[in-house]
């Protein structure tokens, strides 16, 4: 008859310190503080969820707040250790099933050698769930800290409600839900909202504002200040456009439009409308003859229509009259310039339109005095520890636009490259979604 085991206080003791020891690792490491008694632990502060807490402020000109990051350090220790005890749970049952199991076979073993074998088979298991609570926390302490000094500065400076972005990671694995809240349709344009639009808590799939620790486990997008004057170029990075210039107010006009345009378009088309479509791609009157005309100044065509006709136009129609302009309706119904009329160049030189999107793969980058080439960031290594308040500064710089060093690097061979000077600059070009950094290349004596 097979007999069952039962581990006794010994050996739960001895599987909850080595859980434990796992779990106070980890724990330091996350919140940037010791934990449990094992004080010895070293952990790099500057990559702990306190060290990007107090970066973040900093980068805004600001002091962060001690007391709200000891709130995201007790919520994050929670996660940490609710998933400590699901698995010391998990643990035991292993290792008494697994040691039933061998004394019903005859097999000689122990409980230390038995957990050895369970805590490397499970450990894989729970790196995935630490490795979504350490990364889902830390990217809601950075932003959490962003948000808190862009509020504090915008009642310092009157501006109660500031304009914010998120800035996205512009790779094949950007989700939908990321490209929806914090893109303008074009997909290129990074949407602006108010501070107060951001939400707190965790995100649900499909609400209508964005949130300030991500909409995601693994979520990379960072949340960052729009000043005023400021908007976005046609390849959407930040620019000066006008004293005065509200960014947040001209995408709200420019989706109010399109969803006008939309609405006409489901409902169908009289002659007025179709004008007014042509008129808001430069298009204008031109009196006499015998049809009512229009025409583009710039491009020098002209369109005709029947006068005083109030019937309505059919969709072939209206596509004829459209085609006659370099226009198109797209999938969302929506009047775009056609980019393979002659005309679209015309559109693109007096705004009506964006410059198509590069074929090949774009390099985001910028220039630095006595840097020999650009390489890619992934074929480089940090190698050595970045400085906060350098990192802080080179972020700001390079989302300003501002020309910074270049970095030396070395050949490790395998074509990777690995930093000797500037690691900060490394890490900044990282979190503000460069593709390339200038590098002046050193040789090996």
């Amino acid at each position: 008859m097979a007999r069952s085991t039962v581990l006794g206080p010994a050996a739960q003791k001895a599987i909850h310190a080595a859980v434990d020891a796992l779990f106070d690792r980890a724990k330091t490491r996350l919140l940037g503080v010791p934990t449990g008694k094992r004080l010895e632990i070293s952990f790099n502060p500057l990559y702990s969820l306190s060290g990007l807490f107090l970066a973040a402020g900093r980068q805004e000109g600001v002091e962060p707040r001690e007391e709200i990051l000891r709130s995201l350090q007790r919520i994050a220790g929670a996660y940490l250790d609710s998933s400590r005890e699901k698995t010391k749970a998990r643990v035991l049952q292993q290792v008494q099933a697994y040691m039933a199991d061998a004394q019903n076979q005859g097999i000689k073993t122990d409980v230390k050698t038995v957990l050895g074998g369970q805590l490397a088979d499970l450990w894989a298991d729970v790196k995935v769930d630490v490795k979504r609570i350490v990364e889902t926390e830390t990217t809601t302490a950075r932003n959490v800290g962003i948000f808190d000094a862009i509020g504090r500065i915008g009642a310092l400076s009157g501006k109660k409600d500031p304009n914010v972005f998120f800035v996205t990671v512009r790779d094949q694995h950007r989700c939908d839900e990321c490209t929806r809240l914090h893109m303008m349709p074009d997909q290129v344009t990074p949407r602006v909202w108010k501070l107060s639009d951001v939400g707190s808590g965790y995100h649900k799939r499909g609400q209508s504002q964005p949130k300030v620790g991500g909409l995601h486990p693994h979520c990379r997008c960072m949340l960052t200040h729009l000043l005023p004057g400021y908007g976005f170029d046609a390849s959407g990075r930040v620019t000066y456009i006008a004293a005065g210039h509200d960014e947040y107010e001209n995408q709200q006009g420019i989706q109010k439009r399109e969803s006008e345009v939309f609405e006409t378009l489901e409902k169908g088309l009289k002659q007025p409308q179709l004008k007014g479509i042509l008129r808001g791609f430069g298009w204008v009157d031109k009196a006499g003859g015998g049809h009512d005309m229009l025409e583009h100044p710039t491009i020098g065509a002209k369109i005709p229509f029947q006068r005083a006709y109030t019937g309505d136009y059919d969709w072939q129609w209206v596509d004829q009259h459209l085609g006659e302009a370099g226009l198109l309706r797209n999938r969302q119904n929506k009047v775009v310039a056609d980019p393979n009329h002659p005309y679209f160049a015309h559109y693109v030189k007096s705004g009506h339109a964006k410059p198509p999107e590069p074929t090949g793969p774009s390099m985001k980058t910028w220039q630095a005095p006595g840097a020999e080439t650009h390489l890619p960031i992934e074929v480089m290594e940090e190698g050595g520890v970045s400085d906060g308040r350098l990192h802080a500064d080179a972020v700001k710089k390079l989302k300003s636009g501002q020309a910074i060093p270049h970095v030396e690097v070395m050949e490790l061979g395998a074509g990777s490259y690995g930093t000797l000077s500037n690691h900060h600059i490394l890490q900044a070009a990282r979190d503000t979604g460069m593709t390339h950094v200038p590098v002046k290349l050193v040789k090996k004596e």
